[in-house]
């Protein structure tokens, strides 16, 4: 006799997600293929709960679906996927680092900026002649680290 089945409304409310997310899941196949009722609603089981649960929570760490779905493959092969987890957590702790390398750079800069800006706003309250939005930031340098970012954005 098959254990209990669940469904998805149930399953997401267990689990803390949206139904919507869950069917985003199965899209993403990361979900084995679910069954069904006869009415077409998915039919979920005690082993797709824990996977659901496993998804949830690697995502929540920060990885990517990619590394999930490399994760999920690893184990659905018969091995254990916690060498390559370990290896991911160390690439990722290397680009918090150097995230937070430049987020510190980037502190000190504003701070500067912030002193000179201050001491300039004091000395010349109104900038007369030109029509500019805030001559601080017009004649400001640009940040290099700044625009990494927004080229990775893009």
């Amino acid at each position: 006799m098959p254990g209990k089945r669940y469904f998805i409304g149930e399953v997401a409310k267990e689990l803390g997600i949206s139904p919507k997310t869950v069917r985003w899941y199965e899209a993403q196949g990361f979900l084995n293929e679910l069954s069904r009722t006869e009415a077409g609603y998915r039919s979920f089981n005690a082993e797709d709960k824990q996977r659901l649960r496993f998804i949830r929570k690697a995502f929540a760490l920060g990885f990517s679906s990619k590394e999930v779905k490399d994760i999920l493959e690893l184990r659905a092969h018969g091995t254990s996927p916690c060498e390559l987890v370990i290896d991911l957590i160390g690439s990722k702790i290397d680009t918090i680092q150097d995230q937070i390398e430049d987020l510190q750079q980037l502190e000190k800069k504003l701070l500067e900026l912030r002193r000179q800006w201050q001491k300039k706003r004091t000395r010349n309250q109104s900038d007369k002649g030109i029509a500019r939005v805030c001559p601080c930031i017009e004649e400001a340098e640009e940040s290099k680290g700044r625009r990494r970012y927004e080229q990775q954005e893009n």
